[in-house]
């Protein structure tokens, strides 16, 4: 199974195009209030030129659940993420799936691993510092928005992805895993649970151009 990606950086030209492109009355009603309502209008309208590209139409109602997880009624699989000024959406056909883009920051990350992470996940962390903290962080942040859990799955203490690839896809159970550095201060990750994904990779989507290259 093919996940198909597609990032944008925010505040840029190409960014304004998109909104004003894709955007529909749906999104501008449903966007996050204030100082992030624009960042999230942008993941709304990045989420339909994905579709366009993916299922050839974009006008599917993009419905939020109880848990606050995006899904679109007999359609593909969808999930947004956005941190910085980058924003960053999946589809899958079908399954469980999560994405998860974050800046790296300086910020007490020993600390915050101690709090949320497994043992064998601080030991990383230690030893391999700010990207270790970020590899495991997205792809926790990006199982929890699979599942729906939120911040209690993505913060239980317990180790979750302490092994798998720096960057690349890989297998971990019944989840597609996949961790990928978009520049040097930025890390995302992908989380898929499909039942029919015995073999899957990245589609990385340009939607600002008609091409596409892939991952």
């Amino acid at each position: 199974m093919i996940v198909s990606l597609a990032m944008l950086a925010t505040g840029t030209a190409t960014a304004s195009a998109v909104a004003a492109r894709w955007a529909t009355e749906e999104d501008h009603a449903g966007a996050a209030p204030r100082r992030r309502g624009e960042v999230s209008l942008l993941a709304r309208a990045v989420l339909r030129a994905l579709l366009a590209e993916v299922t050839g139409r974009a006008d599917w109602s993009v419905r939020i659940d109880a848990r606050g997880k995006p899904w679109l009624a007999d359609g593909p699989a969808v999930s947004l993420s956005h941190s910085g000024g980058m924003v960053a959406v999946a589809v899958a056909e079908s399954g469980e799936l999560g994405i998860d883009i974050e800046r790296h920051r300086h910020r007490d990350l020993a600390a915050l691993a101690a709090a949320a992470f497994g043992p064998r996940e601080q030991a990383a962390v230690a030893a391999g510092g700010t990207a270790a903290f970020f590899r495991i962080w997205t792809l926790r942040e990006a199982l929890a928005k699979a599942t729906g859990a939120g911040l209690a799955e993505a913060a239980d203490g317990l180790d979750q992805v302490a092994d798998g690839l720096a960057e690349g896809c890989w297998q971990a159970g019944p989840w597609c895993l996949a961790h990928l550095r978009p520049t040097a201060d930025y890390s995302l990750a992908v989380a898929l649970r499909a039942p029919t994904a015995r073999s899957w990779g990245l589609r990385r989507v340009d939607i600002s151009a008609p091409a596409d290259q892939g991952l």
